[in-house]
């Protein structure tokens, strides 16, 4: 078919280069392999096959006992999801141990790894890359919970793209190990220990685990999910957009949020969400992506009217053929107050015309002044906007009655000061 439309043939060629870029930028890497032993599906199920369908669509199939290193560990071959449960840990293990050495130099080239096991036969598993070790001690390695690790509720694997998910999951079992050593990352732990981990690792990235396949785990779907979340961000597929920044702060009344994409693909909206749990998510607001971009965008969103509390935000972005991912979840807490009037003061007092304010204010905030009698009665009440820096307002006092008064000075909800003074 020839294309005789100009513009057609424009986008046809935008879409070639944008192939080209996408190509370069992945040095050609192009297969996802899951691996197990062809001797048994792992705990007799194929959980696993099913998730890396669910997350990546096609993938390749290798066994331990007949795949040959030389052709496996290239760059064509990005991802590779080495399982090792219940009576797969004999042949997983001796497939590590033998070939430990190119598997390293695989994910230092570039390579995404996946090691998980959840033992039912053996011992202590090596998994390398710097001294990490599967913990496998028949029962008193088996956890019944697996929690997302001290400051990680936000990472990707639990918040998309496939949901719900969640950050608390028990099973019988959740894990049949536990990883030890090697200065990794921890994702998800619970008694004994931790049940995945994660290490950057030259210009790769591995992932250490020690889960049971998602049947044994609860609640359903979130574990499947789960599962499909952790293949996801784990393997080298080309997403919609590089989110490079994903941050929020307090200012004065409201909360600021920014984010900034290093390159964007098709990318249609993104849709601000909010919650108050960091489980059930409501829409804020949409605002337009750049389609296709290569360079450095920033963008930002004011909550004008957040919650008193903590608050939870995540972006959700939708491309042009209506397909949505998450970006991991950040937290403002507006209980812990940031004190926008450092400084603030009166004089002179006594007076007998005028009453000095005078205040710092670390931003452009609106405060409230009032002044009250001994009695609880409002002589005076005056709402004026501090700037940022030095201010010094002046309350007019040639009317007020000689006598006790009290002076309070508010900005929203929060008392900044409440003083006497004496009206001579």
């Amino acid at each position: 078919m020839i294309l005789t439309n100009p513009l057609l043939l424009m986008k046809k060629i935008k879409f070639i280069i944008l192939l080209v870029l996408v190509a370069f930028a992945f040095k050609g890497y192009s297969a996802y392999i899951y691996m197990r032993s062809n001797t048994s599906q792992p705990w007799g199920v194929n959980n696993n096959e099913n998730a890396m369908t669910g997350a990546l669509g096609a993938w390749t199939q290798a066994f331990y006992e007949t795949a040959n290193p030389v052709t496996l560990l290239v760059p064509t071959n990005c991802f590779i999801f080495m399982e090792g449960g219940d009576g797969n840990a004999t042949a997983f293990n001796t497939f590590i141990t033998t070939n430990m050495v190119a598997i390293q130099n695989w994910v230092n080239a570039g390579g995404r790894l996946i090691f998980n096991a959840a033992p039912n036969v053996g011992a202590n598993i090596t998994y390398g890359f710097g001294g990490v070790i599967l913990n496998y001690n028949g029962g008193a390695s088996l956890a019944s919970n697996g929690n997302a690790a001290a400051g990680q509720a936000g990472h990707p694997i639990f918040n998309g793209p496939f949901l719900p998910c969640g950050i608390a999951f028990t099973g019988n079992y959740f894990a049949h190990a536990y990883v030890t050593g090697g200065a990794v990352t921890n994702l998800i732990n619970d008694a004994p220990g931790n049940s995945l981990t994660f290490k950057a690792y030259g210009a790769g990235r591995v992932m250490f685990g020690g889960m049971t396949t998602d049947n044994w785990q609860s609640p359903s779907p979130n574990s499947q999910n789960l599962r499909k979340n952790i293949i996801t961000w784990m393997a080298c597929a080309v997403l919609p957009i590089e989110l490079a920044s994903f941050t929020g702060k307090q200012i004065g009344v409201k909360n600021e949020l920014e984010w900034s994409t290093q390159a964007e693909l098709d990318n249609n909206y993104f849709t601000i969400e909010k919650s108050v749990d960091a489980e059930n998510f409501n829409e804020l607001e949409r605002i337009s992506g750049a389609g296709d971009s290569h360079k450095l965008l920033n963008y930002s969103y004011t909550d004008a009217i957040p919650g008193s509390g903590g608050n939870y935000y995540r972006l959700k972005q939708t491309d042009n053929s209506g397909k949505s991912t998450y970006s991991g979840i950040i937290y403002i807490n507006r209980s812990a107050t940031l004190k926008a009037i450092e400084f603030a003061d009166i004089r002179p007092n006594p007076t007998s015309t005028n009453l000095y304010i005078d205040l710092t204010s670390t931003e452009n905030i609106p405060v409230t002044t009032e002044i009250k009698d001994i009695y609880g009665k409002v002589i005076l009440q005056n709402t004026s906007e501090a700037v940022l820096g030095t201010n010094c307002f002046d309350l007019k006092l040639e009317s007020v009655s000689k006598g006790f008064y009290f002076v309070s000075i508010t900005s929203g909800n929060s008392a900044i000061l409440n003083t006497k003074f004496i009206k001579n």
